[in-house]
């Protein structure tokens, strides 16, 4: 079963499959960084975390929700 978008203005296909492992690494073409990412509106499938330091959106989701989330990002 899949959701779609997961995050962003043009998300990853397929990042909402339940019991698939999901691995994306957020980008940006603003500022210098080195950047702090979080989730600044809804919110992430069950199962997957976003990892602030690097960008990275991981893990296996564990169910249906949380489909639309937008990232942020602070240099």
């Amino acid at each position: 079963m899949a959701c779609n978008p997961c995050i962003g203005p043009q998300p990853p296909p397929n990042c909402c499959l339940v019991g698939v492992a999901y691995t994306h690494t957020l980008s940006t073409a603003q500022g210098t960084g080195p950047w702090v990412w979080s989730i600044a509106s809804g919110s992430l499938p069950p199962g997957l975390t976003l990892d602030g330091a690097t960008g990275i959106v991981s893990g296996t989701p564990t169910g249906i929700g949380g489909c639309n989330a937008g990232a942020n990002n602070k240099d």
